[in-house]
């Protein structure tokens, strides 16, 4: 049976590359990178939680808290984009800040399952497992394939969709993506602002490991 999900990817077009090691989907720090597909809160690695300290010119956005699914419809990609198109932002100061903004807002009144919390850089987070390789992935409905869009937030605003072959900023070359960790995803795609569409249910029954996961998720929304 054909599978849209292993279609390769042209080279993209970057106008404003990414100063580092080229080329990657959507390096450019200019380009928010929304991440739509299946995965989970990371597994725990010897009895501790995975979390990951978010780098230089770095910020993650995510649309669920840690134990979570994102039960929102796909089109929510959309009315961000638009929301961007106009000239708004889903927080203050232009995304590095920590407030929601009035658009933001408006947006949550629309998706009421939705939880977003700005992870700034060298704030710790829970890592979070990506899976581009899950079946429910193969698909042929343009709204539920997994893959990463692309938003240029400088006009003329150009957008680029990319999967599951995508580019590696250490190598210059293509990766198939199955499976990843978000924190490798972004040391392969380089800075910016990423907006996660990712479910993040819990990996272990751990109640202690669950406690100390959202705890975590709470301070920072306190930052």
């Amino acid at each position: 049976m054909f599978n849209p999900y292993y279609r390769y990817s042209p080279t993209p077009k970057i106008t404003k590359p990414y100063a580092g090691p080229q080329p990657a989907c959507c390096s450019n720090k200019n380009y928010l990178k929304f991440i739509r597909t299946h995965g989970c809160n990371a597994s725990p690695i010897n009895g501790k939680n995975k979390t990951y300290t978010l780098p230089k010119n770095v910020y993650v956005i995510t649309m669920s808290s840690p134990g979570e699914s994102v039960l929102v419809s796909s089109v929510i990609k959309d009315d961000i984009f638009q929301l961007y198109r106009g000239d708004k932002t889903l927080f203050n100061s232009d995304d590095k800040g920590s407030t929601l903004t009035p658009s933001a807002n408006s947006l949550l009144k629309k998706y009421k399952s939705v939880k977003l919390l700005n992870h700034k850089p060298t704030m710790k987070m829970n890592d979070i497992y990506i899976n581009f390789g899950d079946v429910q992935c193969n698909t042929t409905e343009p709204d539920a394939t997994c893959k990463l869009f692309c938003f240029n937030k400088n006009k003329p605003h150009d957008e680029i969709e990319c999967s599951p072959n995508l580019f590696d900023v250490n190598t210059g070359t293509h990766k198939k993506v199955t499976g990843i960790y978000l924190s490798e995803f972004i040391d392969m795609q380089g800075p910016g602002t990423y907006i996660v569409s990712v479910c993040r249910e819990f990996s272990t029954r751990d109640q202690r490991l669950q406690k100390a996961a959202r705890e975590l998720s709470d301070e920072n929304m306190g930052k």
